[in-house]
């Protein structure tokens, strides 16, 4: 993609059995800290899903609206 000149605006993951929030390893693993991540949360009925930014130990909640 990067090679392609695609713009990535947001990467997405589910957590099966914790919160909608980034894990250690989430943050380990994070692509950039100018991206969104958005994480849906099967643990509970309906699913969560929230989006956060991830910027070394900030995590910062992001407004996400469905539509």
């Amino acid at each position: 993609m990067k090679r392609l000149g695609i713009e990535i605006l947001a990467v997405y993951h589910s957590h099966p059995k914790s919160p909608a929030k980034p894990s250690v390893t989430d943050r380990e693993w994070n692509y950039s800290a100018n991206i969104a991540n958005l994480i849906v949360s099967l643990s509970d009925e309906p699913p969560e899903v929230k989006c956060w930014k991830v910027a070394d130990d900030y995590l910062t909640p992001i407004d996400l609206v469905i539509v």
